[in-house]
């Protein structure tokens, strides 16, 4: 399995909105989206249905929404800055909020990006071109195309 990309986010059109525009752009990386941020840190973490590695690798990019019930996604990057991944992941924040404080604690707490709902194809594309190397691309001319 490649390297994963996590969508975290507790509404479902959401989720399916992103993965159809990262596929439209031809990101190939497998996707696994995930409803809450429990899930999201026993992903991280290899625990409950997530321990095994091969079939739930260490994901590439994850793209996070802060606004969740319970377990919210700034729990989760209080989790991973706790908690810190062996591995790079580009962490990037998918959300309705847009007070400034929220933006600049999503940053003081690791997030490497900031992305507004609703999603527009164009963000996602800048991306892309921002962070090429946390991809992988069905056909290796994807990524010139989508950028």
């Amino acid at each position: 399995m490649s390297d994963a990309l996590l969508i975290v986010d507790d509404r479902e059109d959401d989720s399916f909105l992103l993965e159809r525009m990262l596929r439209r752009l031809g990101v190939g990386n497998a996707i696994v989206k995930l409803s809450h941020g429990q899930e999201a840190i026993q992903y991280l973490s290899g625990e409950s249905r997530f321990k095994d590695r091969d079939s739930f690798p260490l994901p590439s990019v994850m793209f996070l929404d802060l606004k969740m019930p319970g377990i919210t996604g700034f729990d989760v990057l209080e989790w991973i800055q706790r908690n810190p991944l062996p591995q790079r992941c580009l962490v990037l924040i998918v959300s309705e909020l847009n007070a400034l404080e929220d933006i600049r604690r999503a940053y003081r707490l690791g997030a490497n990006s900031f992305l507004s709902k609703p999603l527009n194809e164009a963000e996602v594309r800048e991306c892309l071109r921002n962070h090429p190397e946390a991809w992988e691309f069905a056909d290796p001319n994807s990524l010139q195309a989508a950028c």
